[in-house]
């Protein structure tokens, strides 16, 4: 087991166990969505944390990057798994603390100013000559940009596939259909015809 791992930490006012699976939700910088590991089978249970501290899982700063392109033991690819299975919960960051270490605590709201302040050092040191129309030590949003569009599109994603579940479970017209009482054609035609003057 690595001495050191990202990714993991416990809800603060449960205690419970969780892995971090995006930071931050685009357009809600002051959330996240963890998995409480503790609720899993032991067989999903022992493949997440198996992904999580592998070599690959540790590279990414963020491990919804990971499970994109990864699978369970069941052949399902995982982020998808995760979130069709129900696993996802929603915490503001503020509320989540992340345990790397036995000794080590951080909360991830302060995680996450740490690491944006670092990405953008990262960003100012490796540019030399700044862009036309660009102030040198301004933070590129590129990477950013990118991180968003890439949770963006998932959630889409996401929405979509859960709009088409509700669509085949219940379609929107059909309430519409069934609440139309049907003429009675029997009703038709009876009674004196108008008269013409």
């Amino acid at each position: 087991m690595p001495k050191f791992i990202k990714h993991v930490g416990q809800v603060s006012d449960s205690g419970k166990k969780c892995v971090v699976i995006f930071r931050s939700i685009p357009g809600e910088e002051n959330s996240c969505l963890v998995i409480e590991t503790e609720g899993l089978s032991s067989q999903y249970h022992d493949n997440l944390m198996e992904a999580v501290e592998s070599t690959s899982g540790q590279e990414d700063i963020d491990f919804f990057k990971f499970a994109q392109r990864s699978t369970f033991f069941d052949g399902r690819n995982m982020l998808e798994a995760m979130h069709l299975s129900g696993w996802l919960k929603k915490y503001p960051t503020s509320n989540i603390v992340m345990t790397p270490t036995r000794e080590i605590k951080i909360g991830l709201n302060e995680l996450n100013v740490q690491l944006n302040q670092d990405e953008a050092g990262r960003t100012t040191s490796s540019s030399v000559n700044a862009p036309e129309g660009k102030t040198p030590g301004v933070l590129d949003d590129k990477d950013l940009a990118n991180q968003m569009r890439s949770q963006a599109a998932f959630f889409k994603g996401e929405a979509e596939r859960l709009l088409k579940e509700a669509e085949e479970l219940s379609p929107v017209n059909s309430a519409t259909v069934n609440t139309v009482a049907p003429t009675d054609p029997a009703k038709k035609g009876r009674g004196r015809p108008r008269k013409t003057i």
